[in-house]
């Protein structure tokens, strides 16, 4: 009975995360500070996300953005969800994918994050890559299955981008990937 109890307030602990607690987790991502991240992970849901000044974001979309792949681990092994997101934000996929982070990207995919997943006005993972021109991870993408003709709301399509950015290599790249 005891330890039936102690799961429910573990469970009810993680479960009620105030904005409080994730602005500070948030700020400890941002910071690198690892030591604060794995405390303040022991009283909140690492799929929170905080709204403050500027765009809405969660812990593991900024690690991503980062490229901070250990806080990124630490995150996902405390539950973090590799889809997880705030609305109106991209996915952690696509923050690494456009900030050419690719240790953190092939991370991603092995934890199975979605390649082809579309967000509204960000477009996919591979739309960030080819857009930033960042060849290796277009590449680790499509070798994945990532769509080089996926038009995602709000967005063009990958080719759209390599042709006008005239990325010569880009282009041959999207090329061996159409079908």
């Amino acid at each position: 009975m005891k330890r039936l109890l102690l799961i429910i307030i573990s469970s009810f602990t993680l479960s009620s995360c105030s904005q409080d607690n994730c602005k500070k987790l948030l700020d400890a991502v941002n910071k690198r500070n690892i030591t604060q991240v794995r405390t303040l992970l022991r009283t909140t849901n690492p799929n929170c996300s905080y709204r403050g000044l500027g765009e809405p974001r969660s812990p593991l979309v900024s690690a991503a953005r980062k490229g901070d792949l250990t806080i990124g681990k630490l995150l996902i092994s405390y539950s973090a969800s590799t889809e997880y997101h705030s609305s109106g934000d991209e996915t952690p996929l696509i923050a690494a994918s456009a900030n050419g982070h690719l240790n953190f990207v092939s991370y991603l995919i092995k934890k199975g994050a979605k390649i082809n997943k579309q967000v509204n006005g960000d477009g996919t993972a591979l739309i960030a890559a080819v857009r930033n021109n960042h060849y290796k991870i277009a590449e680790i993408l499509l070798k994945n299955g990532a769509d080089p003709m996926l038009n995602s709301p709000g967005d063009e399509y990958p080719m759209y981008h390599a042709i006008s950015t005239k990325n010569e290599a880009m282009i041959t790249l999207l090329k061996k990937y159409i079908k």
